[in-house]
């Protein structure tokens, strides 16, 4: 009976909606009896329910302090607002202060669409502006999607593909792809887009309107002769062309050639006694060429001997075992090898070379972005997750793979902090709160 009585009176309560519902009309948070900026357009607001267009703050001429800004959730006035562009986009603001960027060495500056955040030819890599090249690098000859003229993309100084017209007539743009805005490049890596060229596609360019598609080419040596300086000739159907000597490139003669179509193209050979004005030292029956220098097993290389042309590569799919190729009494001589029993179990054996995990930061650097390509080639970058108070920070395990860690960024360095850019960065100062007494 006491139960029954108890269910009535629970279905009562509910039907006739009763409701101790403090008054808040903006519905920003703060009740009505205290809110002292009503008609708030936002629930970031502060104690008193004023958001940062309601407070007045005393202005301090600092361009590294804002008037009010929203630290943490709540409006602050005079807060630290890192890496604010200061001293006409030369800096950038670093504990209420102003701090140089964009010179070689120095941080990246903040970006907007119309300035980069390093100066003349610098590139923003890793949160540090750098020369364009070295490790890790993409160039690409064309400047990126450049339809109409064949371009050739090198790849952290080892990877190289030349822009060519496909089976279905269309062209195979390769560019690089640069992660972030339009100006921070991380030099992430590379991709390629098929397009369909208005007026047909001949030697990995599209044809401009008006032309015909007969390509003239002459090569002076005869074709891929690594020890006669040749002169090449091109002229496309189009009109454009080029024309030049071959040359040396260290220990390697950029060998140009003609092809069957027409058409030009491009090679590196290693010239085993050295290159010298466009051409090979040494006869062709003694020579032996290893693009990779001998047994490199940490870089894929291509043999060409007196028994044809040997390119490294792995045995097996998702195999350890490397098959790697050298010159030896003009020929290209096999050598049978492990990765990990080479080098150590962090080591397997992809697209002709070993390798292993790599991490631009060293490790489980949270304050630092950082790059992570492991054992079997996979990508990942440094990054916050979608509130901005964590740092999905990748790194090296010991056997090879990347490694996926989470990390509060205020709980691990301290109020103020937040993540940005795929690291944990001091946002503010901590918030003071001053509440009135009642």
């Amino acid at each position: 009976m006491k139960k029954n009585v108890f269910l009535l009176i629970l279905v009562f309560l509910i039907s006739v909606n009763i409701s101790y519902a403090v008054p808040d009309d903006d519905q920003d948070g703060v009740p009505n009896a205290e809110d002292q900026c009503p008609n708030s357009d936002t629930t970031e607001v502060d104690q008193f329910g004023c958001s940062c267009s309601q407070k007045t703050c005393p202005s301090d001429n600092n361009v590294c302090t804002n008037d009010c800004s929203v630290v943490n959730g709540l409006p602050t006035c005079g807060s630290v607002n890192n890496r604010k562009p200061c001293n006409n986009g030369g800096g950038y603001c670093s504990g209420g202060s102003c701090v140089p960027c964009g010179g070689s060495g120095e941080p990246c500056c903040p970006t907007t669409p119309a300035t980069p955040p390093c100066l003349g030819s610098l590139i923003c890599s890793s949160g540090t502006c750098q020369p364009p090249g070295g490790s890790g690098s993409c160039t690409d000859s064309d400047g990126g999607k450049e339809y109409y003229v064949r371009g050739t993309l090198n790849f952290n100084n080892r990877e190289t593909y030349t822009d060519f017209c496909n089976i279905r007539g269309q062209l195979n743009e390769m560019y690089c792809v640069f992660n972030k805005t339009k100006w921070v490049r991380y030099n992430t890596g590379y991709t390629s887009t098929e397009y369909n060229c208005p007026n047909g596609c001949q030697d990995g360019a599209c044809l401009r309107s008006g032309s015909n598609t007969t390509p003239i080419c002459t090569d002076s040596d005869g074709g891929k002769n690594y020890y006669e300086k040749g002169y090449l000739t091109y002229e496309r159907g189009d009109g454009a062309g080029m024309s030049g000597y071959e040359s040396c490139d260290g220990s390697q003669v950029v060998e140009t050639y003609c092809r069957e179509d027409g058409s030009w193209g491009e090679e590196r050979f290693f010239c085993e006694n050295g290159c010298q004005d466009g051409a090979c030292l040494g006869s062709p029956t003694q020579q032996c060429a290893d693009t990779d220098g001998g047994n490199d097993y940490l870089n894929y290389g291509e043999c060409t001997g007196k028994n044809g042309v040997k390119k490294d590569k792995c045995r097996g799919w998702l195999s350890n075992k490397l098959s790697e190729y050298s010159c030896n009494q003009g020929e290209c001589e096999e050598t049978r090898i492990n990765c990990k029993t080479e080098y150590d179990r962090s080591y397997a054996c992809k697209k002709g070379a070993c390798i292993t995990c790599t991490d631009s930061d060293g490790g489980k650097e949270y304050e630092e972005y950082g790059e992570v390509t492991d054992k079997k080639g996979r990508f990942r970058e440094d990054r916050c997750n979608g509130s901005g108070k964590k740092v999905i920070e990748f790194s090296c395990k010991p056997n090879g793979k990347y490694k996926r860690t989470s990390v509060n960024c205020r709980k691990k360095f301290g109020d103020g902090f937040a993540c940005e850019d795929g690291a944990c960065v001091q946002s503010g100062s901590p918030v003071q709160f001053q509440f009135l007494k009642t």
